[in-house]
């Protein structure tokens, strides 16, 4: 009697092996398919999307798809290049799929590959419906770098923060967040996003750098040439710190100082309850002019989308 009792224990380390082999087994079908399909349906929308056969790996404890050399090209003209891409599904986490980008990246922008140094890249999905989240420890590229990114996505909201976010030209951020909503989900398009009557609401863009604060709040749309249009309104704490730390960084000529000084001295105010100074201007964008009332500030490039 005890011989078959330490023969069936013996047989559960085996079948439990079974199990697990079977069921990745059947999770990497279901990846597979889901993969097709969804390039498919990506397709059909205008996509570009190119990759080697997918690989299977991730034994014994994951179901595991590898993507060498995936290119993706949406109509709206601003893709990816990964040379790999692990598409991941784990034992421990059964509900969440898993894209980890490895090697070298890339940024595409009208049919341009611009390289990006990225480290811990990664895009968690969760199967049964909610936010995707996008992390990185550090993305850079030619003239733009962050120490840490974390962002949670859905088909019409983005929450994002970004830490130490330096751009040419500009001052650095030590911080960075935003939140930002779709009246509609995104399409693949500009055109069918306007064709939507689509709108997207800036509920919060919030920055920090030294002892300058900046929070934006806005409502955009697409013209009739397919540019961006629309309000906002724009609080920045010690904005005479601000021009100071624009200058030093070159993005405002050291003539400009004493005149936007003096219009600041009419402007900016101190808060009831007390504080450094603020100012508080309405914007608006109209025809790749952005100002504040009647006054011009800058002239954005067009965007082409095509």
């Amino acid at each position: 009697m005890a011989r078959k009792w330490w023969g069936a224990l013996l047989l559960l380390p085996l079948l439990a092996l079974a199990l697990l082999l079977g069921a990745r087994e059947a999770a990497l079908a279901r990846m597979e398919a889901g993969l097709a399909a969804w390039a498919e349906a990506r397709r059909a929308e205008g996509w570009g999307i190119r990759h080697a056969p997918p690989v299977r790996a991730g034994f014994p404890f994951a179901a595991e798809l590898v993507l060498a050399d995936l290119a993706l090209e949406p109509p709206a003209r601003l893709g990816w290049e990964s040379e790999r891409v692990r598409l991941r599904l784990a034992a421990t986490d059964p509900l969440h799929a898993r894209a980890l980008f490895e090697g070298a990246q890339a940024l595409r922008a009208g049919g341009v590959a611009t390289p990006v140094e990225a480290e811990g890249l990664a895009l968690s999905l969760p199967l049964l419906g909610g936010e995707a989240r996008l992390a990185a420890e550090r993305l850079a590229l030619p003239g733009f770098a962050l120490a840490g990114l974390e962002a949670f996505l859905t088909p019409a909201t983005l929450r994002a923060e970004a830490r130490r976010l330096s751009a040419a030209g500009l001052p650095p951020l030590e911080e960075a967040r935003l939140a930002a909503r779709s009246s509609t989900p995104i399409p693949g398009s500009a055109a069918a996003f306007r064709a939507a009557q689509g709108q997207l609401r800036v509920d919060e863009f919030a920055a920090r750098s030294g002892q300058v604060a900046l929070r934006l709040e806005a409502q955009l749309g697409l013209d009739a040439r397919l540019q961006p249009e629309g309000q906002g309104r724009l609080l920045v704490t010690n904005p005479d710190a601000a021009l100071t730390a624009l200058v030093r960084a070159g993005a405002l000529p050291p003539t400009m100082l004493p005149a936007l000084r003096a219009v600041l001295a009419l402007s900016a105010r101190p808060p009831a309850e007390g504080g450094p100074p603020r100012l508080d201007v309405a914007l608006e964008l109209r025809e790749r002019r952005l100002g504040a009332g009647r006054i011009p500030w800058l002239v954005l490039p067009p965007l082409d989308w095509r």
